[in-house]
């Protein structure tokens, strides 16, 4: 199997300081190759800031002001250009269209497994520090088939050749994407290998105590936005059945706070109102 890394976070509004985090993440060595490759999606009623293309050093402020722009949707960097069609290496994109809800970004990177331990563990650290610069207060990092990363990450799902979606859980994606406008709020996502929740969530699952007893986690560590959980201490044992079982028992444990399976009255307004 393909496998790759991928990752979903939501935090507050972007300000100075978490453009100048995130923008530090996107240009830092973790990802292997740099992702200098920018492309970007416009609000409503605007245009293009600017065409896609690759930024260099000189750009460094644009990708800073770029990611406070309140006529910019959502910016994408990657490792190449995304016009290549199928594309194994790491990207990453930040929604900055703020929401009706209390997170006003999310960001997700895919396609992307680094060759050796040592860069996949520093890749891991990277991401987790800036959850916790950031003020993330609900995230996840999973490691599975490159097309379900994509599918997980984005809430988009990726057809597969028997017309069903590229997920290892379709159920629980439906679940998810149908909800998505409410993600960090009311429900959060489905537990995975690495998983952070706010003091909140904690609360309603009984405490980080709970989750520790009954899941058995390898990596229990406090950030600035919530409690982050790590079902084994390497990327190498992560899709092992003893990971793919705690998070079995993580996901019976946070079920007061998932989103509810679909019926098929929800599925029928859900299609009408689109």
């Amino acid at each position: 199997m393909n496998f790759s890394m991928g990752l979903w976070a939501t935090i507050p509004a972007i300000d100075e300081a978490r453009a100048e985090i995130l923008a530090a993440l996107i240009e830092s060595d973790v990802w292997g190759k740099p992702l200098k490759f920018f492309s970007s999606n416009a609000r409503p009623g605007e245009k293009l800031v600017r065409r896609p293309g690759a930024l260099f050093k000189r750009d460094r402020a644009f990708l800073r002001d770029v990611l406070r722009d309140p006529r910019v949707g959502s910016v994408h960097m990657s490792a190449a250009p995304l016009t290549r069609g199928e594309v194994d290496e790491a990207h990453i994109s930040i929604d900055v269209n703020l929401e009706s809800w209390e997170c006003a970004l999310t960001m997700d990177g895919r396609r992307w497994l680094p060759n050796s331990r040592t860069q996949r563990e520093a890749w891991v650290e990277a991401i987790v520090t800036a959850f916790d610069r950031l003020g993330s207060t609900q995230a996840i990092i999973l490691v599975h088939e490159k097309y379900s990363v994509f599918s997980e990450t984005t809430l988009t799902g990726y057809g597969s050749s028997s017309g069903g979606i590229h997920h290892p859980w379709p159920d629980e994606f439906d679940r998810v994407a149908h909800l998505r406008g409410r993600l960090g709020v009311d429900q959060i996502r489905f537990p995975r290998w690495g998983t952070l929740l706010s003091p909140a969530h904690l609360e309603r699952m009984g405490g980080v105590a709970r989750i520790v007893e009954v899941v058995q986690p390898a990596v229990v560590r406090e950030l600035s936005g919530g409690t982050y959980f790590q079902l084994t201490d390497r990327v190498a044992t992560s899709t092992s059945e003893e990971s793919l079982d705690r998070q079995r028992r993580f996901i019976e444990l946070a079920a007061p706070l998932l989103p509810p399976p679909r019926t098929l009255s929800t599925a029928h307004g859900a299609a009408a109102s689109t």
